[in-house]
């Protein structure tokens, strides 16, 4: 990583810890996706998560929004930066289950992981995604155009 950044690295993480000082105050920051606010209302499968994110701050923000009940895992930027590893690590410890899904808003970790047997991705139109149309396959409207 470049000087600068490190620096902003730096800098974000010691403002983030002086903002958790007050967590629900840090906690209420933050928002969910409403398309995901339908998924987490009509079903109640428990998933895993995978993410660039620090598993702490996941953690204290599924208690918050009051999904944490239905994570089995968080493999997190603690366990790999590359979501295909950590893709890997999920398909050797969850060995049981015949097929993955895996719902990401780049279009880079899609394309990564859609090559990785038994794992189907998928790429939402809202969040940072931010497109109104489906234009590729893999892209969904809403958490229900996953064929289970």
């Amino acid at each position: 990583m470049g000087s600068d950044l490190l620096k902003f690295e730096k800098s974000f993480y010691q403002n983030r810890k002086k903002l958790k000082t007050n967590l629900n105050r840090w906690c209420d920051y933050h928002s969910i996706y409403e398309e995901f606010k339908c998924f987490l209302k009509s079903d109640t499968e428990k998933f895993i998560i995978i993410t660039n994110k620090d598993k702490t701050s996941v953690k204290q923000l599924a208690l918050h929004f009051s999904f944490d009940n239905r994570i089995i895992e968080v493999f997190s930027k603690e366990d790999s930066l590359d979501k295909r590893i950590l893709m890997k690590k999920i398909k050797i410890k969850y060995n049981m289950y015949a097929l993955f899904i895996f719902v990401d808003d780049n279009r880079e970790n899609i394309i990564q992981l859609n090559s990785i047997k038994n794992v189907e991705c998928y790429q939402p139109l809202w969040g940072y995604t931010n497109q109104r149309s489906k234009i590729e396959d893999f892209q969904i409207q809403a958490f229900s155009e996953i064929p289970l």
